[in-house]
């Protein structure tokens, strides 16, 4: 009678170990973690955006300026919003948040769903500025190496990126519009002249004085 117990439990539990093993079993198993995985990685991407270079247009340092006109820019300039780590603007939200561990990564945040876009940078050093223009429309985004032996590191010397701007859109609000890259300047400073135009501060020496700087316009 023992004997019988012993081998009927035995069965049953080849039996359910073959359930199990049973190749269909396994797919419909797979197929769900993959599909969880999936799911995960999803939503991360979902709330992670990140801008692709192709998307922006290419604009060119247009016209010399003096460096009083320069100052005179720089110091009527003003907003009428502030995108900063402390502060968020807008019905969404948004604000600035940077992550420095060996490298150094600048997102727009949105405080109603805790998306962030990842601003462009080439250099470890992450975006020098962020700066909205004086209707809030637009947005620059600018990044330097200030050193003549860029090329042992990277492909230029410095850029800058121009965005559109809806506050009230949040993220889905900031969209590509103009880039510059640079081999030939790093950038000392960016202002706005108006809600279309930039001027820029650059220079070519690694330690540059007043007269080393030229000043351009920027339109975009």
């Amino acid at each position: 009678m023992k004997q019988f117990v012993f081998l009927s439990t035995l069965i049953i539990g080849l039996i359910g170990c073959n359930q199990v093993s049973d190749p269909e079993h396994r797919r419909q198993f797979v197929s769900e973690t993959a599909s969880s995985s999936v799911t995960a990685r999803r939503i991360y991407s979902d709330s992670l955006r990140y801008v692709d270079d192709a998307a922006f247009a290419d604009v060119r340092l247009k016209r010399i300026i003096s460096q009083k006109a320069f100052e005179m820019h720089k110091a009527k300039y003003s907003a009428g919003c502030i995108l900063g780590t402390g502060q968020r603007s807008g019905e969404r939200g948004l604000y600035l948040i940077r992550d420095c561990n060996e490298v150094c990564d600048t997102y727009i945040g949105e405080a109603a769903t805790n998306k962030k876009l990842l601003l462009p940078s080439t250099f470890d050093v992450g975006v020098s500025t962020v700066l909205p223009s004086p209707d809030c429309k637009r947005l620059i985004v600018w990044s330097t190496y200030d050193m003549p032996d860029y090329g042992e590191f990277y492909g230029h010397r410095s850029e800058l990126f121009s965005f559109t701007i809806d506050m009230e859109k949040g993220i889905d609000g900031v969209q590509p519009l103009a880039k510059h890259f640079s081999k030939r300047w790093s950038l000392g400073d960016v202002t706005w002249v108006d809600n279309k135009t930039l001027a820029v501060k650059v220079y070519s020496n690694a330690n540059p004085t007043n007269k080393d700087y030229k000043y351009y316009l920027v339109n975009l």
